[in-house]
């Protein structure tokens, strides 16, 4: 079997863009942390050299969302159902498949055709991925992306139609306890695990993000209700890889934990205790290569 023609980032970026554009359902966490204030990019500037370059004398008004204690922005009004809430979430590992012409016997005889998908597991990674997916079990889901096509022309081609979604699969990762590798033929929800070649078939990621909101407890506060769950996700992890010496010797581990003292510091100098936790469970998401989304 040979790599799939573009990179797992050329996938990642598309499929990201897609799920967080083509639903309602599913959030970029910073436009949840922005709540009641949106911006995509910002800069504080009171150089006079600088508004001089764009015709201006003097600065624009403005705020400075770190003054008014960000995010929630003191004598501001806003419905606490206006945006998700940080209860519910979404952690998605984007995966570059391997494509094969040729199926060993086992899959054929299980029906899969060609050409025949595959994506390798990192056993750091999936152990670190399943005890997460059990913690948060009924708060958030942890599932692998990888999609049915293996083209650089068939991935442009999904990118302008927007059906990356729709041509990929997503895989449970408490389903793929103790295998190594996924094998599919298709989009959608079937596949076959290995070492033995077993037949899996689960719901779809929108039944699942469904099923999850159903479960979900009715949170009554108005204030400060992002910051509690937030606060939530973050002593989870960090109790997740205190209590496993297994999952402790990962170097991946070592330097998320390197990135959390730095941002306790950061704390201690009175930064927002929400962006703290939020900067906390971000960091996460980025050491472990994961796409992270917030469930309305």
């Amino acid at each position: 079997m040979k790599a799939a023609g573009f990179e797992e980032r050329e996938y990642e970026s598309p499929l990201y863009s897609e799920l967080d554009a083509g639903t309602t359902r599913l959030w970029s966490p910073g436009q949840v942390l922005e709540h009641a204030l949106g911006f995509d990019r910002a800069t504080f500037s009171i150089h006079p050299e600088f508004w001089a370059l764009h015709g201006m004398r003097t600065p624009l008004p403005g705020i400075a969302p770190r003054y008014y204690d960000w995010p929630i922005l003191p004598g501001r009004s806003y419905s606490p159902d206006r945006l998700p809430r940080f209860r519910l979430n979404c952690f998605l590992q984007a995966k570059r498949p391997d494509v094969g012409r040729r199926i060993p016997r086992a899959l054929r005889q299980l029906g899969l055709k060609s050409p025949v998908f595959r994506i390798n597991l990192d056993t750091d990674q999936q152990l670190v991925l399943e005890r997460a997916a059990n913690e948060f079990d009924g708060r958030a889901l942890f599932v692998y992306a990888a999609p049915a096509f293996g083209t650089p022309g068939d991935l442009f081609r999904n990118t302008s139609r927007q059906t990356i979604v729709a041509n990929s699969q997503f895989p449970d990762v408490r389903e793929l306890k103790g295998h190594g590798a996924w094998y599919y033929d298709s989009p959608g929800v079937v596949g076959v695990a290995n070492p033995d070649y077993e037949r899996m078939e689960s719901t779809t990621l929108e039944a699942r993000i469904d099923q999850l909101v159903a479960r979900s407890f009715d949170l009554s506060e108005t204030e400060g209700f992002f910051l509690s769950d937030l606060q939530y996700i973050r002593e989870t992890l960090q109790q997740i890889f205190r209590e496993s010496d297994t999952i402790a010797e990962s170097p991946r581990v070592a330097t998320l934990v390197q990135e959390w003292n730095r941002i306790d510091s950061s704390s201690r100098l009175n930064l927002n205790p929400a962006v703290a936790a939020f900067e906390a469970v971000r960091a996460f998401a980025y050491y472990f290569k994961l796409i992270w989304l917030t469930i309305a």
